[in-house]
């Protein structure tokens, strides 16, 4: 029984550290034990916003940015809910976002974010009680778990433009800088060796892989996607146009997973 009951422990702090490298990026709606976890640059945003919309009282919501929020609220999306340490934090929350809406200023702030993540029970506890409090361990492991995956080079090049926003260096030392990085996504695909998503969304072929989840979930998604940070790439051209060959054989280095398992070609 001692060896069982340490067992547990070690897979509840093993799904725990998982979560934690989410960020404050998740939807957890448990009629339909549904749990789609957000990636970095691939479009997630929208889909996010979308899926709120389907949220109960009971459900988790986690913020999005100030300005992603009022696309939200335009939506008919469910606000951020269940996310927090505290209800003291969530209504912090509603009400900078509250005031960031009344004002006329609606640039970008750079560290709006900062400290409600700080107070995020998904970003920063690292206890192993993590999971249980808001979702319970058997009902992770039962969730239908949902991401969207994106081309590597189309995410690296994606994210290079949207760090741009705050006027930092030029494209080639912003790419240059997020390539000395793991790999923002793949990590989030595994817990340990094991994959656990079960539904991968294309990027490349959104509209009719959430039409297929549509139909396999009840849920109505598509309709009510907004378009969210799309704003900030500047050059459309294909991203293999953009990178060098150096860059291009590091992002597939630390991207291999995601070229091997999900079928990217380089």
């Amino acid at each position: 029984m001692a060896l069982l009951k340490a067992n547990m422990f070690r897979a509840t702090r093993r799904r725990a550290a998982w979560l934690i490298k989410l960020g404050n990026a998740l939807i957890y709606l448990e009629s339909q034990n549904l749990l789609f976890l957000k990636t970095r640059k691939t479009g997630g945003t929208s889909f996010e916003i979308a899926l709120s919309r389907h949220a109960a009282p009971q459900d988790i919501v986690t913020p999005i940015s100030f300005e992603d929020e009022l696309l939200r609220k335009a939506a008919g999306g469910v606000f951020p809910q269940n996310w927090a340490r505290s209800s003291e934090t969530e209504i912090t929350f509603h009400a900078a976002v509250c005031a960031f809406e009344a004002s006329e200023n609606k640039t970008p702030a750079r560290h709006q974010m900062k400290p409600f993540r700080e107070q995020a029970i998904y970003f920063n506890h690292f206890g192993p009680d993590i999971v249980p409090p808001r979702m319970g361990a058997n009902k992770f492991d039962r969730a239908l778990k949902i991401t969207i995956c994106r081309h590597p080079y189309e995410q690296l090049v994606s994210h290079a433009f949207f760090q741009q926003r705050f006027g930092n260096a030029d494209f080639e030392k912003v790419v240059n800088r997020l390539l000395a990085n793991p790999s923002p996504n793949a990590s989030l695909y595994l817990l340990g060796e094991k994959p656990v998503i079960d539904v991968f969304i294309r990027y490349e072929n959104l509209a009719d892989d959430i039409t297929a989840l549509e139909h396999r979930t009840g849920l109505d998604l598509l309709s009510a996607m907004p378009r969210a940070k799309g704003q900030f790439r500047a050059d459309r051209r294909p991203a293999k146009d953009l990178l060098s060959d150096a860059q291009k054989a590091r992002c597939y280095q630390i991207n291999r997973w995601e070229f091997e398992t999900l079928g990217y070609t380089a």
